[in-house]
């Protein structure tokens, strides 16, 4: 394993705040871990905590929702670091349940979603959490075939990278994706992850409008 850190001195405006930034791309996929078809990430976890701490930081913060699944369920010892953990998921909880807040939409991962991370954490504040309705989504074709159908299946319906989609046609893609997969995999996870996604480096035009799709539904 290996983690490649740096200083980011003064980032939040003329805050005297110093960041140890921590990005090791070896990390394993976290939903992959809690599905169970791929190894726990809490040891490479674990090297980035000791790794800042060398650095000198006070703190720790992973901007990661599915890390915290692992954070919160290790033993005594596996963090790597007895650092203060600044735990994301409780300090949006706090934050939600201070304005008011009493039944909220979440928009995540499916790995998120399926963690309960957050509907455990807002049902014992009292808030109730609402999702994006899934399908279990079975297809007889090979498993290389369905990134290639998506991709024909966008080109149908003129999609093309950063580039937003008019009313009808939105609706007529955003209308295949549910029918084939449902709201969270054929929204949300494509807004993410999927062949026009942010993750694949499209921040804006069609992977914007699915996730804004899916937003719209839950309201």
């Amino acid at each position: 394993m290996s983690s490649h850190a740096r200083r980011v001195p003064g980032l939040v405006g003329v805050s005297a705040l110093e960041l140890v930034v921590v990005s090791n791309p070896e990390t394993p996929d976290r939903t992959a871990a809690i599905k169970g078809t791929g190894p726990s990430p809490l040891p490479w976890l674990a090297e980035s905590a000791r790794l800042v701490e060398r650095m000198g930081a006070a703190s720790l913060a992973y901007p990661c929702n599915t890390a915290h699944y692992f954070l919160h369920r290790a033993a005594p010892g596996e963090r790597g670091s007895g650092l203060p953990l600044v735990d994301m998921i409780r300090e949006t909880v706090a934050e939600v349940v201070r304005a008011g807040h009493r039944r909220i939409g979440l928009l995540a991962t499916t790995g998120t979603i399926d963690s309960g991370l957050y509907q455990e954490a807002f049902e014992a504040r009292g808030v109730d959490v609402l999702v994006p309705r899934s399908i279990a989504a079975a297809s007889a074709a090979e498993p290389d075939a369905a990134p290639r159908e998506r991709l024909e299946l966008y080109a149908r319906h003129g999609a093309e990278p950063g580039r937003a989609l008019e009313a009808p046609a939105l609706d007529a893609l955003a209308s295949d994706l549910v029918d084939r997969l449902g709201e969270q995999d054929g929204l949300v996870m494509e807004a993410i992850v999927g062949t026009l996604g942010a993750k694949a480096g499209h921040t804006s035009g069609v992977a914007a409008q699915l996730a804004a799709e899916a937003g719209r539904r839950l309201a």
